[in-house]
């Protein structure tokens, strides 16, 4: 949906969020970890990755925050999509576990993406 403000896909590797990258051009929400990574932390900032520690209360605070500004906020055409892995984790695909509820606060348009890939 070109409406869609939130872009929410299962996260079963680290194939998926590249891809969407690719197609959706969305600016996904990222573990703080890896912003200390000396390749990802770098082309993250570049990209204004929305970087979140979920351990801390401010920083999930500041990721909601910023997942509003730029989804629903005055200057929201400003800004690319947000891309969101909202189970917090990577998981086989065979399964969904309880979203984080964070990206779903602001009220946006969420277009909903689905990864699967074969096991054997």
């Amino acid at each position: 949906d070109k409406k869609a403000r939130v872009v929410v896909c299962n996260h079963v590797s680290m194939i998926e969020p590249l891809l969407l990258l690719l197609v959706t051009r969305a600016t996904p929400v990222a573990s703080a970890d890896f912003a200390r990574l000396p390749g990802l932390g770098p082309v993250g900032r570049l990209y204004q990755l929305v970087w979140l520690d979920r351990s801390n209360v401010e920083s999930r605070q500041a990721a909601v925050d910023a997942i509003r500004q730029r989804t629903v906020g005055a200057d929201k055409d400003k800004w690319p999509p947000v891309l969101v892995f909202p189970e917090g984790t990577t998981l086989n695909g065979r399964a969904l576990i309880s979203f984080k509820t964070g990206a779903f606060q602001p009220g946006a348009i969420v277009q909903p993406v689905v990864a699967t890939f074969p096991y054997r």
